[in-house]
C-alpha cells in the first residue's frame, strides 16, 4: 500500500492544528505531519511584523521557500509512515495570495511552477466564520482579508481548474471530533481500498 496523503486547509483560526492533533493521537506511530509553513521563532516574527503584514505579498517567497525546506524535513520523518497529514498545501498560496488563479489557468500554472511537487489525494477545507477565526488567530489578521480568503476557499471546491483535486468542505458547526471522524473514515476507506 502507498502512502495516504491528506491536506487540511482553511483560514487561520479554522481549527486545523486542533484537528491534526486529534488525528495524531488516534494514529500515533503511523502518521506524520507536514507543516507547510513551519517557522522558527525568528522567521515567525519576521513574516508577522507590521511591515510584512501591510505588504503581505512579500510573504509569498518566504512561504514558498519554507514549503520546500519543510518538505525535505518531512520526507525524512515520513519514511516509514503510512499516513501524511499536510497542515496546508498549495491551496493556501492560491486562496490567500492569488485567488484569481481559481478562474485563470494561465495564472494557476504560473503559481504552481514554484510549488513543491507534493500534492494530497484529498483536501479537507475547515470552514469558519472569519470574525471567529480572527479572535482565535495569534496574529489577528485583517478581517477583510480573512473574509476574502474564506470566499476563495469556498470557491475552490467549484473551480474547474481544481477539478482533479478531491476537495471537501467541513462545516464550522461540526465539532473537532466529528471533523476528525470524517477524515478518519476517509483514511480507513483508503487503507481498505489499498490507497
Amino acid at each position: 500500500m502507498g502512502k495516504i496523503i491528506i491536506a487540511l486547509e482553511g483560514i487561520d483560526g479554522a481549527g486545523k492544528s486542533s484537528t491534526i492533533q486529534f488525528l495524531v493521537n488516534k494514529y500515533k506511530q503511523n502518521i506524520t505531519v507536514y507543516k507547510r509553513t513551519q517557522k522558527s521563532k525568528l522567521t515567525d516574527k519576521f513574516v508577522s511584523c507590521d511591515f510584512m503584514r501591510k505588504h503581505y505579498m512579500l510573504q509569498v517567497p518566504v512561504y514558498i521557500y519554507l514549503s520546500h525546506i519543510n518538505l525535505l524535513k518531512s520526507r525524512l520523518q515520513s519514511k516509514n509512515k503510512k499516513i501524511i497529514i499536510m497542515d496546508r498545501c498549495f491551496l493556501s498560496n492560491i486562496c490567500y495570495f492569488y485567488p484569481q488563479s481559481l478562474s485563470s489557468r494561465k495564472l494557476f500554472n504560473l503559481v504552481m511552477c514554484f510549488e513543491p511537487r507534493f500534492f494530497p489525494q484529498k483536501i479537507f477545507i475547515l470552514d469558519v466564520t472569519p470574525s471567529i477565526a480572527q479572535v482565535r488567530d495569534l496574529y489577528k489578521k485583517d478581517l477583510k482579508w480573512l473574509i476574502d480568503t474564506r470566499t476563495a476557499y469556498l470557491s475552490a471546491q467549484y473551480s474547474r481548474i481544481l477539478q482533479k483535486y478531491n476537495i471537501e468542505v467541513l462545516n464550522e458547526n461540526l465539532s473537532i471530533e466529528t471533523k476528525a471522524k470524517i477524515i478518519s473514515n476517509y483514511i480507513r476507506e483508503a487503507i481498505k481500498n489499498g490507497n
